[in-house]
């Protein structure tokens, strides 16, 4: 089976969520953290749901910075790889969904570095307002 390359720029970003599964009969959980991207690129519109790793922490579902997949930003470029595109249900959306697993690539390729400046700037003012007892 031919494995469809993408590469593109990112539109969009969900949160990690856990989109796991009980298993033996209902007593153990069993994870499976993934994010949403889309993607605007060579084979048109696609979104993505993308596996990764993820840790709880006090604001929720994270990805450690030593993982191999980090969540990217819009404005990043990715290229990554999937078995299958599928269409939509909505079809006057032109978009093809992609299922990004642990046996396929995914890479940031281009960091959109005025994104992660904004960012650190963003952290900065609520760890102010939070000192200041605003928040």
């Amino acid at each position: 089976m031919e494995k469809n390359v993408i590469i593109g720029r990112i539109t969009k970003v969900g949160k990690v969520k856990d989109y796991g599964h009980s298993w033996n009969f209902g007593r153990t959980w069993q994870p499976c953290y993934k994010f949403f991207i889309e993607v605007d690129s060579n084979k048109g519109k696609v979104l993505a749901m993308v596996e990764c790793e993820a840790k709880h922490t006090d604001w929720g579902l994270k990805i450690p910075e030593e993982a191999d997949r980090q969540k990217p930003f819009v404005g990043d470029v990715v290229r990554f790889t999937t078995h299958r595109l599928r269409d939509t249900d909505k079809p006057e959306d032109r978009a093809k969904w992609a299922s990004v697993t642990f046996n396929q690539s995914f890479e940031i390729i281009e960091k959109d570095e005025q994104a992660r400046k904004e960012r650190d700037e963003w952290i900065e003012e609520q760890k102010a307002l939070r000192q200041t007892g605003r928040i």
